[in-house]
């Protein structure tokens, strides 16, 4: 009778373990599919056969490169717009991520005049959705401003959204993306092996050319998680000890879930090294962030004085309410999925690295963060 008992208890833990996977897997499932939305704006008085020559391009450029971080992206459709016309269209609400792309007299006025080439920005406390890249659209020697080869351009907001979608805030987006010593301008024309890691190439099924792009950054292809978790939480007694005492804590209520973030964030999180930040151009948004990619030098070389203000007048063009969207950082909620692994692991009941593997998914959805 004990024997079936037990036989009972177990399989009613098999099947509550199996309940909170599950719950897990859906919170987080396809973490490599993402659905995206391209729309090009035109100063013209209609969209000709250039304009949609134009957008077949940047769509296969998109695709490349989420090809090359092993990637599934999802089209969901491609619209050429007539500037007067933008604010009327509706847009599909169902993308997680918008590339809107300026042609080059709309992005020279609103962006490039200004001392920025593009934008990436994200709302909320949802790492799947709310993404938007703004980027002004010119040929390498057309425009009045210096400016960045656009497929690479391209390919460095989307880096900011792959590395956003991943989960990692925008200190360590600034970090991995902006700290290279090896610049654009050193690696754009050299195929030696010391630009491998920073210059990669995509050829268009559209024209046949070849593209520059900013290399995949080896540490997240195929990464579905961020790795904040210390060797330390595997081997060190006392570290577990510890974890297991704030979450008894926590799960009794004793103490609330800001104080139990903060508690194990001082656990799970990376320490970043002084000489490693790199501090990028953002605007201030309320329930979200942005990061700006500055022009290199203006017309006749001369220097552009940064407005950066006037770059809240193209955060406008993000087809998606922005206001009605909640903060990730204001008010911490802890999903339930969580919750109930955490009583099983506190209880014993659940393996260690199926708790840490939910510790890395809140840290991925923005609940602990970096300092």
């Amino acid at each position: 009778m004990i024997q079936i008992k037990n036989l009972f208890l177990l399989s009613v833990i098999f099947a509550v373990s199996i309940s909170i996977i599950t719950d897990y897997a859906y919170a987080e499932s396809s973490p490599n599919s993402i659905s995206w939305q391209l729309t090009f704006i035109t100063d013209k008085s209609s969209c000709n056969f250039s304009e949609e020559t134009k957008i077949r391009e940047i769509e296969n450029m998109v695709k490349k490169y989420f090809q090359l971080y092993k990637m599934n992206g999802n089209l969901l459709e491609s619209n050429c717009v007539l500037s007067g016309q933008y604010f009327s269209n509706s847009n599909s609400n169902d993308a997680n991520l918008n590339i809107i792309v300026l042609d080059e007299v709309i992005g020279d006025q609103l962006m490039m005049r200004y001392g920025y080439e593009g934008l990436y920005a994200h709302y909320g406390a949802d790492r799947t959705n709310n993404h938007a890249i703004i980027i002004s659209s010119h040929s390498q020697y057309s425009s009045a401003f210096e400016n960045t080869e656009f497929s690479w351009l391209l390919s460095h907001e989307l880096s900011h959204f792959i590395l956003s979608h991943k989960g990692h805030n925008v200190e360590s987006i600034e970090r991995m993306l902006h700290a290279d010593k090896l610049q654009y301008n050193d690696c754009i024309s050299d195929f030696s092996q010391r630009c491998a890691d920073i210059k990669s190439t995509v050829t268009s099924n559209v024209s046949g050319q070849k593209f520059n792009v900013m290399s995949p950054l080896k540490q997240v292809v195929n990464q579905n998680s961020m790795s904040y978790l210390s060797d330390d939480l595997y081997s060190s007694y006392a570290v577990k000890k510890l974890l297991h005492q704030i979450t008894g804590w926590w799960i009794n209520g004793i103490i609330d879930d800001k104080f139990y973030l903060d508690a194990l964030k001082q656990i799970v999180d990376v320490p970043i090294t002084k000489n490693n930040m790199v501090k990028t151009t953002q605007l201030s948004i309320s329930n979200g962030f942005s990061i700006l990619d500055e022009i290199k030098k203006g017309e006749n070389n001369e220097k552009i004085l940064k407005n950066p203000a006037k770059m809240y007048d193209v955060l406008k063009f993000i087809p998606f309410d922005t206001h009605s969207i909640k903060s990730e950082s204001k008010s911490p909620i802890i999903p339930s999925w969580y919750k109930n692994r955490a009583m099983l692991w506190q209880n014993e009941k659940l393996e260690d690295r199926i708790f840490l593997d939910g510790v890395d998914a809140i840290v991925r959805n923005g609940l602990i963060q970096e300092n």
